[in-house]
């Protein structure tokens, strides 16, 4: 996996930062397709753990997925997945399925073992009502009907 440390010169080399239902290898391959050569097993190798720093990770009130927004304390993180070797269409799909209520920023990731990388992530664009008063938690969203349906069998 090569992680680019140094600010791309343009979107198609930055990597994605997922911290939702696309931390699911299985989701996220429904989300970008499935070009011949690549399978959920072979996504996963293309997704290291990662934290975002500065940031929090909120319940989205009545729904399954969760929203990020930045907080500039240093010592609130998310946790997710670096995902490297999108293909550009790819980063459309999940622009997509992100929607209006998240933006895409770059931000600065740090890997298992302390390198950083910058990478995309798709942060809360939304109304700050609608967030719920608890973190979201991927265990948790094993237990809801949309991984049962999407992200079962990984």
């Amino acid at each position: 996996m090569t992680i680019p440390t140094t600010l791309p010169a343009d979107e198609s080399s930055t990597p994605v930062f997922v911290y939702g239902s696309l931390m699911s290898p299985k989701i996220l391959y429904g989300i970008i397709g499935s070009p011949p050569n690549l399978t959920p097993t072979l996504l996963k190798a293309q997704m290291a753990p990662a934290t975002l720093h500065a940031h929090k990770r909120h319940s989205v009130q009545g729904a399954d997925f969760p929203a990020v927004v930045q907080t500039g304390v240093d010592t609130d993180s998310v946790h997710g997945f670096l995902v490297t070797g999108l293909t550009e269409a790819q980063k459309g799909r999940i622009n997509s399925f992100e929607g209006y209520l998240y933006t895409s920023e770059r931000v600065n990731i740090v890997l298992e073992g302390g390198k950083s990388c910058w990478a995309s992530v798709y942060v809360w664009a939304g109304k700050v009502e609608d967030l719920g008063a608890k973190e979201w938690t991927f265990e948790a969203f094993k237990m809801t009907r949309m991984y049962s349906r999407w992200g079962q069998g990984e």
